[in-house]
C-alpha cells in the first residue's frame, strides 16, 4: 500500500517537472495570451539547470528506495522525469550562449562555493560588510554594502539599488546580490534603499521616498564615504521603474517636498527588467491591476496624465543621464518589448549614451540567484560603469 502511494506521488512529481521544464523553455507570450509562463519557476529552472538535474535525480533515488518503481504508475513517473531532463541541455546551452555574447572579463568569483552551487545569494562574502540601517524617514532607509577595509573619509562612487516587488513588497537584501557584491568588492559604496510601499503609499510617494534617499546621500552621505558627484541609480522590476523615473526627473519640486533645493540628479542609471509605461500604450505586456488599484489608486481612463507622469517613457529628454537598460529575452512577466520601446525613445532624444543589454535566455528577476549568467551580467554592468562613470571622472 505504501509503495502504491509513493508511486502515485512520484508520478505527480513527474507531471510537475515536465510542466516546469516546458514552462522554462517557453518564450514570452503575447499580451493576449491567457497562459503566460510562470516566471519564478522558469527563472529557477533556467538559472540553476545543474541543481535542477541533481534535485530530480535525488527525488528519483528516494522513490526507488521506497519501492515506487514496483508499481506501473511509478514507472510511468520515471519516464516523465526522464522526459523532463531532455530540456535541461537547452537551458544550459542558453546560459552558455549568454556567456559568449556578453563579451566581458568575469572576475574570479567572490561568492562562497555553497552560494555558487545552490544559487543562494543571501550570504555576505567574508570581506564585505553591511553598515545600517540608516533611517532617513519613517518609511525610507538605507543600508550600505562595502568592503571591510572601507575608508569613510575617502569619497567612493556610490551605487544606489532599488528592490523590486510590485511596489508593494520586496526585500533589498534578497535581490541582485551578485551585482551588489561585485561592485562592493570593486570599491563601490552600494546603498540599498527601502522606499514607501503600497497599499499604504500612493504614487508618487514611492518616488518621493527615493528622492529623499538621494538627497540624504548628497548631504549626509559624504560622512559615510559617498562621492556626491558619482551617484548611480539602479533597480529591478518595480525598482527599475522607480530608478528610471528618478533619473529622468532630477530636481522636480513636486517630487521633493521640503528639500527642493537639494540636487537629486544622478551620474547614470541601470534599470533592469523594469516597467516604463504605466499606460501600456504599446501593449507590450499584460495590464497589471496592481498599478491602477494599489499603486495609483485611480482609473487611467479618468486621469491619464497621472499615469503618464508616472511613466519613465514620457519623461525622456535631451538631458537624460547615461542609461544601461537590462532585460531578459525570455522575461514572461515583463516581455522585452517593454524595454526595447523605452530604449528607442531614449535614443531618439538623449544626448547621453544609451546602451541596451538583452540577456539571452534570461527570465524576470534572473539575478535573484547566483548563476553563471547573473555573474556575467554583473560584470557587464560593472564594465559599463567603469567606462561611462569612472573613466570620465578621472580624466
Amino acid at each position: 500500500m505504501m509503495s502504491t502511494v509513493i508511486a502515485g506521488l512520484y508520478f505527480a512529481y513527474g507531471v510537475f517537472v515536465v510542466f516546469t521544464t516546458i514552462n522554462a523553455l517557453r518564450r514570452p507570450s503575447p499580451p493576449t495570451s491567457r497562459l503566460p509562463a510562470i516566471w519564478i519557476l522558469a527563472m529557477l529552472n533556467g538559472e540553476l539547470p545543474l541543481l535542477t538535474v541533481l534535485s530530480r535525480l535525488a527525488v528519483t533515488a528516494g522513490a526507488w528506495a521506497l519501492g515506487a518503481f514496483d508499481n506501473r504508475v511509478g514507472r510511468w513517473g520515471l519516464w516523465l522525469v526522464g522526459l523532463s531532463l531532455l530540456g535541461i541541455p537547452v537551458l544550459w546551452w542558453r546560459q552558455r550562449r549568454a556567456r559568449r555574447l556578453l563579451d566581458v572579463d568575469v572576475p574570479s568569483s567572490i561568492e562562497p562555493l555553497t552560494m555558487r552551487l545552490t544559487g543562494w545569494a543571501r550570504r555576505l562574502p567574508e570581506h564585505l560588510e553591511i553598515d545600517g540601517p540608516h533611517h532617513i524617514a519613517a518609511d525610507v532607509g538605507i543600508d550600505f554594502y562595502r568592503r571591510a577595509d572601507h575608508d569613510p573619509e575617502t569619497p567612493h562612487p556610490t551605487f544606489v539599488y532599488l528592490h523590486g516587488g510590485s511596489w508593494t513588497g520586496g526585500d533589498p537584501h534578497a535581490q541582485s546580490r551578485p551585482l551588489l557584491h561585485l561592485l562592493a568588492d570593486r570599491g563601490w559604496l552600494v546603498a540599498t534603499v527601502r522606499y514607501p510601499l503600497s497599499p499604504a503609499a500612493t504614487f508618487p510617494d514611492h518616488l518621493v521616498g527615493v528622492k529623499r534617499a538621494l538627497a540624504w546621500l548628497r548631504t549626509e552621505g559624504p560622512a559615510h564615504g559617498v562621492d556626491p558627484e558619482l551617484v548611480v541609480i539602479a533597480g529591478g522590476s518595480a525598482g527599475g521603474h522607480l530608478a528610471a523615473l528618478a533619473a529622468l526627473t532630477p530636481n522636480r519640486p513636486e517630487y521633493q517636498p521640503g528639500f527642493e533645493e537639494i540636487d537629486t540628479s544622478v551620474a547614470a542609471c541601470v534599470p533592469m527588467y523594469g516597467i516604463y509605461d504605466f499606460l501600456n500604450r504599446n501593449r507590450t505586456r499584460h495590464d497589471w491591476p496592481v498599478i491602477p488599484r494599489v499603486v495609483m489608486k485611480k482609473d487611467p481612463a479618468a486621469d491619464p496624465k497621472a499615469f503618464s507622469d508616472a511613466s519613465p517613457i514620457d519623461q525622456v529628454s535631451v538631458d537624460a543621464p547615461p542609461f544601461l537598460v537590462v532585460h531578459g529575452s525570455h522575461d514572461s512577466l515583463v516581455p522585452p518589448a517593454e524595454a526595447r520601446v523605452f530604449v528607442q525613445a531614449l535614443r531618439e532624444v538623449s544626448r547621453s549614451q544609451v546602451q541596451y543589454l538583452e540577456v539571452p535566455g534570461a527570465q524576470h528577476a534572473f539575478d535573484a540567484v547566483t548563476s553563471p549568467r547573473s555573474r556575467r551580467v554583473a560584470a557587464a554592468i560593472s564594465t559599463f560603469l567603469d567606462e561611462v562613470v569612472i573613466s570620465p571622472s578621472v580624466r
